[in-house]
């Protein structure tokens, strides 16, 4: 899913002062700059490098150098470059910028705190840095923080799109959908053709089923980049939801095309299959999926369901149990896991399984009733219709458990008494 905040750049075309902040009256760095400012990097750094030969210790040509380095994608390089610039002169705020922006991209995210911190120290009015700050503090997982650090970033800029929009998806992280949405909104009411926004806005919107909002933004985002693969999958997700399979498939299949690495979209494409009762096709859909991530616990589970569909009860339980020791707590595959063990009549374990399924999720109301059929297999039908009314209580609407609990109820009843009784009364 398109959920992801999007990371500040330093795009000189239109960051410029952040990037080149103070600067030597020298003519040639103007020239580099200018040169730099306009996208021609490579006659920039032709100028920044004749400077570094008449001084070695030309701090900015070392730091422009740096910004360089990593618009090419050399961010070690990069990296040494600015260190070296911080180390001559320690009082740039945009050097301590563009450095938390290098080691945000090399996953070095407590120095890229401290980088960020640095900067606004130096400059507090530096919205960029802010906004950098944010999405480091988003990654740590220190969401608060993390939105304090956007409303900073708004406040002193409140055009600023990204800040708005990665707002919205530690919002939406909150379940505070309503509010993601506000925020998804002002990013797109400065930048109509954010595509990411239109994209998240449908998950929000989704989640709060509004279903033709959100097929609407997945299809304005689709609009605007029809390369776009996440819109694509997250349209097959709400199509998926809409159990609409066959045309949830053709978007998976759209979101493949565009990325053949997209693992999510070959495991959802796999669950409209098995809906639609394809198993075979479904089971192809989820290895491809695990051949591209290897640690998707619910792709195993849904893979092992789908096994079991086929008569492959044994080779079932094997993935059940992979999802298993990738997420222990996955509760859905333990009672998927107490299915397959049921029909390999292994109806103890079956109980078990479904027992620590309900351990791990309490309101588990189907994990409840596939108890209640494994206990009636072990003729403990008491512990079973107990377990039907749990099941019935989380529920109560439910044909199939009230007609279990009626069918196990009639079981207990003494036929042959009955019998004696109906003699009885026409005896009289």
């Amino acid at each position: 899913m398109s959920k992801k905040s999007k990371k500040t750049t330093d795009s000189a075309n239109n960051q410029a002062p952040q990037i080149f902040g103070a600067i030597d009256s020298n003519v040639n760095i103007q020239d580099g700059i200018d040169h730099h400012y306009h996208g021609r990097l490579d006659l920039a750094q032709k100028v920044y490098l004749q400077l570094l030969s008449n001084n070695p210790n030309n701090s900015d040509a070392l730091h422009l150098l740096g910004v360089i380095a990593r618009k090419a994608g050399d961010l070690n390089k990069s990296n040494d470059l600015i260190e070296k610039a911080i180390e001559l002169n320690s009082e740039v705020a945009s050097y301590h910028y563009n450095l938390g922006t290098v080691k945000h991209s090399l996953k070095q995210l407590n120095s890229a705190l401290a980088s960020y911190n640095k900067a606004i120290f130096l400059a507090p009015e530096n919205s960029l840095a802010h906004h950098g700050k944010a999405d480091v503090l988003q990654e740590l997982n220190q969401l608060d923080l993390a939105i304090a650090s956007y409303d900073l970033a708004i406040n002193l800029n409140p055009e600023f799109a990204e800040s708005h929009h990665n707002k919205g998806v530690i919002l939406y992280k909150f379940k505070q959908f309503y509010s993601a949405i506000k925020s998804y909104d002002k990013a797109i009411h400065l930048n109509p053709n954010y595509i990411e926004a239109y994209t998240n806005r449908g998950i929000a919107l989704k989640d709060l089923l509004q279903f033709e909002s959100a097929l609407a933004s997945f299809n304005k985002a689709i609009e605007l980049n029809p390369n776009y693969y996440l819109a694509y999958s997250n349209k097959g997700n709400l199509l998926l939801e809409l159990k609409q399979f066959e045309y949830s498939i053709i978007c998976y299949d759209y979101a493949i095309a565009l990325n053949s690495e997209f693992d999510q979209a070959y495991s959802n494409r796999g669950v409209a299959l098995y809906e639609l009762k394809q198993y075979e096709d479904a089971i192809t859909s989820y290895k491809e999926a695990i051949a591209l991530n290897p640690s998707n616990s619910e792709t195993y589970s849904n893979l092992g369901n789908a096994l079991l569909k086929i008569g492959l009860a044994n080779s079932a339980l094997t993935f059940l149990d992979i999802a298993i020791s990738i997420n222990p707590n996955y509760s859905e595959a333990y009672s998927n896991r107490g299915l397959v063990l049921y029909e390999l009549g292994r109806f103890d374990e079956a109980v078990a399984s479904h027992n620590i399924a309900i351990e791990l999720s309490p309101n588990f109301a189907l994990a409840f009733t596939n108890r209640g059929i494994a206990l009636e297999k072990l003729f403990q039908f008491e512990a079973a219709i107990e377990s039907f009314d749990f099941a019935l209580s989380l529920n109560p609407d439910s044909p199939y458990i009230s007609g279990w609990k009626e069918y196990l109820k009639m079981g207990l009843c003494d036929w042959d008494q009955l019998e004696v009784i109906q003699v009885d009364l026409q005896a009289q």
